[in-house]
């Protein structure tokens, strides 16, 4: 849900093929972007014109789509068997034309002759035909088709029907009334099938104009094609950053860190370097040394340990860009990194960027762009529900306004290595914006003695919770529904219900458990999340 928002409100032309499916994402408070365009599907047939309408066979009628509760199955039984005995009496065939699925958890074939065992003898399922057999099929029974789907944006048998020259009735949902008449819709509801199928076997339908005009549609898509790209608005500021580095124990590395620092095609930027009391002579001399070796863009200062979240904020006390960008003394910056962590915050507007990742191993020796990686990591952004249970904002190595920055009050102090996880859920949840930029900017190196690598998973996630629950108490009904009730498959369902709904959440204690099980298989643990789910919302 959230990444289809994101593409939503970030794309530079929205295209719906039904209003229906706009006027939905308005009334659930979708963020839609200025450039719209209601355009429906092409099937792009070769014909240049819909076929007329074949007068139906008087008591031939269809099914046509997928075999499934979706669309509408159910109800359609339901309704053939609210119809009086005379009107079914008038029925000389039912096909039911589409994909076989399901329908109250049995395979569509079982349930529709179970459901129908009085018209068993008028029964005909395909299920096995192409889009062009089913059409053809449909032509020659000279069927009426029934379209009772109870939600669909533009449904392509709607649009083959009004193509083919097959008449056809449909719910009044989605964007069937944006294909036909009024007087070929119908609720969607047993009785509402019910009272369509009397009308048709009285020979009381009217197949009207269809609304949905193909040679319309085929325009206004050729139209669209020939708009011209978006323009890009021109970007020549280069405001100050800063660049914040905390150093500890680092001698190998952190001088490699720096030449890739002085190789940015930026061209207005500081490096604050400060050592947090490394307790290694040569991680001290080292330092030493490239104090003595820098230009002056590179400042270095010296303090007693605190950890690297402190230390960082001790950087950022110093800096006096207006972005800071926090840069680990283990890695390696593209050389493109600070010009387009400055585009995209000139551009954007928001208060802070992350961006996408390499990782490497640390053997490898070399101060350039390291020639193998072991992954690439892809973070999404500001995806606040999963934030409580993973990382999705991103890594330390961010590009932030320093007056934000200075807002939130910095960094936090823990030592378990995850300041980024809490600083960037602290900006989300107190109305902070923030971006991914989705290019590799920068190499993250995998070594061993790495802070996220010795500390503690369990005190770590306790204290995402802690933020979570100081600043984002108010989501709590939405991390229920939509993420701790799916994650907690593994205990039985009355122990569930016990801990959700009997004596509400408490986000440490279950967040210590998740860490201290073993998931089951991703099948079991899927099945599971999905009865809970509807046990929890049967029960609410």
């Amino acid at each position: 849900m959230w990444a289809e928002r994101y593409c939503v409100a970030h794309c530079d032309r929205l295209i719906s093929p039904s209003q229906a499916m706009f006027n939905w994402l308005r009334c659930n408070e979708w963020e839609l972007p200025e450039n719209q365009s209601l355009l429906p599907y092409v099937l792009l047939n070769d014909e240049s014109a819909p076929a007329a309408f074949h007068e139906p066979e008087q008591g031939v009628i269809a099914f046509f789509g997928r075999l499934e509760t979706r669309k509408g199955l159910k109800i359609f039984c339901e309704g053939l068997k609210k119809l009086s005995p005379t009107d079914a009496a008038a029925i000389r065939q039912i096909h039911f034309v589409g994909k076989e699925g399901t329908c109250e958890d049995q395979p569509a074939r079982v349930y529709i002759k179970e459901s129908l065992a009085a018209l068993k003898s008028k029964i005909h399922i395909h299920s096995t035909l192409d889009s062009f057999q089913a059409i053809t099929l449909l032509q020659k029974q000279k069927a009426l088709a029934f379209l009772p789907s109870l939600l669909d944006n533009l449904p392509f048998s709607g649009l083959e029907c009004v193509e083919r020259g097959i008449p056809a009735m449909a719910a009044n949902v989605g964007g069937f009334p944006e294909i036909f008449p009024k007087e070929q819709l119908f609720e969607p509801t047993a009785d509402g099938i019910a009272e369509a199928l009397s009308r048709a076997l009285q020979g009381k339908l009217t197949i009207g104009t269809a609304l949905y005009d193909p040679e319309r549609a085929k325009k206004g898509w050729i139209e669209l094609a020939t708009l011209p790209p978006p323009a890009v608005p021109p970007h020549s500021d280069t405001p100050l950053i800063s660049v914040c580095m905390a150093h500890y124990n680092y001698p190998r590395y952190l001088p490699w860190a720096l030449d890739s620092l002085e190789r940015q095609d930026y061209p207005n930027f500081e490096v604050i370097v400060t050592d947090d009391g490394s307790t290694d002579p040569q991680a001290r001399a080292v330092f030493q040394n490239q104090k003595m070796l820098r230009d002056g863009r590179f400042r270095f200062f010296e303090k007693e340990n605190s950890g690297p979240g402190l230390t960082r904020n001790f950087c950022a006390n110093q800096a006096k860009g207006t972005y800071l960008v926090f840069m680990d003394a283990d890695n390696l910056a593209d050389p493109s990194m600070l010009r387009r962590f400055a585009e995209g915050m000139e551009r954007s507007g928001v208060d802070a960027l992350t961006c996408h990742f390499e990782t490497f191993a640390p053997v490898w020796e070399g101060s350039k762009i390291p020639p193998k990686r072991v992954f690439r990591a892809l973070p999404l952004g500001q995806v606040i529900l999963t934030g409580l249970l993973e990382n999705p904002y991103g890594d330390t190595n961010m590009i932030v306004k320093a007056a934000t920055f200075q807002r939130l009050g910095g960094m936090c102090g823990t030592r378990e290595g995850i300041e980024d996880w809490e600083f960037l859920a602290r900006l989300a949840l107190t109305g902070g914006t923030q971006d991914v930029v989705p290019e590799t900017l920068f190499y993250y190196r995998l070594t061993p003695e790495g802070v996220s690598r010795n500390s503690s998973k369990i005190r770590a996630q306790k204290r995402i919770a802690e933020t979570y629950k100081q600043y984002g108490s108010g989501l709590l009904p939405e991390f229920v529904d939509h993420m701790l009730i799916p994650f907690y498959w593994n205990e039985r369902p009355e122990r569930a219900y016990s801990v959700f709904i009997r004596q509400g959440i408490r986000i440490g204690e279950w967040l210590e458990k998740i860490y201290q099980r073993t998931f089951p298989s991703g099948s079991k643990r899927q099945h599971f999340a999905s009865w809970v789910r509807r046990c929890y919302r049967r029960l609410r």
